[in-house]
């Protein structure tokens, strides 16, 4: 069994970063999901916010030269272990503009960031790293745009395992998302509400952590509340918990009567689901 460490932080678990994009629509505001390809290595056909692994690149000491810095005091439960705050933020921005062409950065060129989208591709592919981007270009990458939102681990029951954070972000004035049609295909806008919507009635394949971030989401009047929402509040790791009773099988949330990790329990609450069950091959979420 893989060991929890004080901070949250678990071993043989790989680091990852995802970004909310968020933006206000006709409706009300709206978040920017992906389609993962039939053939992707992680979560095929799943509908999912931009993301990926930290790659050691990402902790290149030269990053911080060309970027304004955030702030990261406060966010231990968030970030874990400090040697790693950098490098999930910079993760962060690299994936969100492999996967969507969205990059928060000063200094555009003037055909702004499409002149830049020649990039995607080989940063995809590992070819060059995003410190030798931002070098060629004289860009500076903008951290302090994306706003620690959740952090998600997955169940150790599970072989392959991430530590995901989720960062909430506005959508850049003048840029607008594309997917990058090779891991990631039909990127689409769309409400929380409708998120969940389209998820219940089979429309839209969506991962625990995808529905869960989706429902966190609900009920806000604009963008800016979004983003407001969560802050100063503190950001503790979810591990969610499996468990089976009779026929019904599903994961325990730390904030569930019933979990029982004690390094991962959090305080009850009532205003998100507790728990999430396998309804006809559907993870559900469960008051």
């Amino acid at each position: 069994m893989t060991q929890p460490q004080a901070n949250g932080k678990q071993t043989g678990v790989l680091d990852a970063s995802t970004v909310i994009l968020v933006r206000d629509g006709e409706q009300g505001p709206e978040v920017f999901l992906v389609s993962r390809t039939a053939s992707a290595r992680s979560f095929a056909g799943a509908h999912v916010f931009p993301g990926g692994v930290v790659d050691k690149n990402d902790a290149d000491p030269d990053l911080t030269l060309y970027a304004q810095q955030p702030e990261t005091r406060g966010l231990e439960g968030f970030l874990g272990e400090s040697a790693q705050a950098l490098g999930l933020y910079f993760c962060a921005l690299r994936e969100t503009f492999e996967e969507s062409g969205v990059l928060f950065a000063s200094g555009l060129p003037s055909g702004g960031v499409r002149a830049l989208w020649k990039y995607r591709n080989p940063l995809g592919k590992g070819e060059i790293p995003l410190a030798q981007m931002v070098k060629d270009t004289d860009l500076r990458l903008r951290p302090d745009r994306l706003a620690p939102h959740r952090r998600w681990i997955t169940p150790e029951h599970i072989k392959k395992r991430w530590d995901t954070r989720f960062f909430l972000a506005k959508l850049p004035e003048g840029q607008e998302p594309a997917a990058d049609e090779g891991e990631v295909t039909q990127g689409l806008w769309i409400r929380p509400e409708k998120g969940l919507e389209e998820y219940q009635e089979g429309r839209l394949n969506l991962m625990p952590p995808t529905f869960m971030n989706l429902w966190a989401l609900c009920g806000k009047k604009n963008a800016d509340e979004i983003l407001a929402a969560g802050e100063n509040q503190e950001i503790r790791p979810v591990l969610p918990q499996p468990f089976a009773k009779g026929e019904v099988m599903g994961l325990l949330l730390p904030h569930d009567p019933e979990y029982s990790i004690p390094e991962y329990k959090q305080p009850p609450r009532t205003d998100e689901p507790s728990r999430v069950v396998m309804e006809n091959g559907r993870w559900m979420p469960c008051l």
